[in-house]
């Protein structure tokens, strides 16, 4: 039977740290009204129906970072693989002794690493691609200000 597990029992492994989302309230001007708070039909002004006057527009954007992982490895307990269809590979995740065998948490395979240095490396490249695709979406970085 072929193995897919990348660690075994007792080995240390460091796990990313957790995904963090927050939804900062974006201010941005209100395309309406020209950040007027008023709009005119017919020679008459009304309040705007986009901003109610406010002459921003605000909303929520979701900003996701991860934590930088624990500088204690953990120690594995259990290894679990699951197949959840006959021609796919197991999904593979790990218990830690010091989060609970059986009670605990369980970590999925991608996110554990031998050595603390890659755990870091891996955490600043998805943290990075998270940065890029808020500039793709939003024309740049939230900032941590924003995300108070």
């Amino acid at each position: 039977m072929k193995r897919y597990a990348k660690f075994g029992i007792g080995d240390k492994i460091y796990v990313l740290g957790g995904l963090h989302c927050s939804y900062p309230t974006i201010h941005e001007p209100c395309g309406i009204c020209h950040s007027t708070g008023k709009v005119g039909i017919s020679g008459k002004f009304f309040t705007c129906p986009e901003c109610n006057g406010k002459m921003t527009f605000d909303h929520e954007r979701a900003r996701y970072r991860y934590e930088m992982p624990a500088k204690m490895p953990m120690e594995i307990g259990l290894v679990k693989e699951v197949k959840r269809n006959k021609t796919a590979e197991p999904e593979v995740s790990y218990m830690t002794y010091e989060t609970g065998i059986c009670s605990g948490r369980l970590y999925a395979q991608e996110n554990c690493f031998f050595l603390y240095e890659e755990a870091v490396k891996e955490t600043e490249r998805r943290n990075a691609e998270f940065i890029a695709e808020e500039i793709r979406k939003h024309g740049r970085e939230l900032t941590e200000e924003e995300c108070k």
